[in-house]
């Protein structure tokens, strides 16, 4: 599993950030989400933290 730093509006000129890998326990990574999200999260806020699967590729703006 992996955490990502997404836009939280879809904007499609925002690229995502890989937060953290190799998340071998499930319960302990909702965890991460749920707290980094509870921190830094919330309807207005500009990114939200989401959990993914370790084949995912963070999707890369071509602003960057």
């Amino acid at each position: 599993m992996q955490i990502f730093k997404v836009d939280n509006f879809d904007r499609d000129y925002i690229s995502e950030i890989v937060i953290a890998e190799n998340l071998h326990d499930h319960a302990i990574a909702i965890e991460m989400v749920q707290g980094l999200n509870k921190k830094h999260g919330g309807p207005d806020a500009p990114y939200k933290y989401i959990l993914v699967d370790d084949e995912r590729i963070p999707f890369k703006s071509k602003r960057d």
